[in-house]
């Protein structure tokens, strides 16, 4: 049984580095707007890779708080299965908007088989990038579950 501190501690170290994410997708998308406006097909997937990361650690971190040990979060099926996730949070009471839940869903696949991480995700050209505007939003939303107790 994981502890109160130790809960909160993994809550808080999840929340914090997938927030660190965030904020260099953030960047990388501020630099791709700067050059060109619109990312190329290339350009998106280390932003991308970057938001489904975050998005991950966001997810654990509002699991975390909610009781699961880091070796519940860290083990098969669940891992870096987005979409697992996201129904395990749904399945602690939580209601994610369907925008968020879409976008999740558009994410998992490739994030959950490192295609992204490494690049394969750029030949498969099976599903479009959401709009960058939109990922920004579903990370807003997940770091809400991830904070005070008045929240989420």
């Amino acid at each position: 049984m994981i502890t109160p501190e130790d809960r909160f501690t993994l809550a808080n170290r999840y929340r914090l580095t997938g927030l660190a994410f965030w904020e260099c997708a953030k960047n990388s998308e501020s630099m791709i707007k700067s050059r060109m406006g619109t990312p190329t097909d290339i350009e998106i997937i280390p932003y991308l890779f970057l938001v489904a990361h975050g998005a991950e650690l966001l997810l654990k971190a509002a699991l975390a708080r909610r009781g699961y040990s880091e070796q519940e979060l860290t083990k098969k099926p669940i891992r870096h299965n987005l979409n697992r996730l996201v129904e395990l949070l749904q399945s602690n009471g939580v209601i994610l908007s369907s925008s968020t839940v879409d976008l999740i869903s558009g994410l998992s696949e490739d994030h959950d088989k490192f295609l992204l991480r490494y690049g394969q995700a750029f030949f498969r050209k099976t599903k479009n990038s959401a709009p960058m505007d939109e990922l920004n939003d579903m990370i807003l939303e997940l770091g809400m579950f991830t904070g005070n107790k008045n929240r989420g």
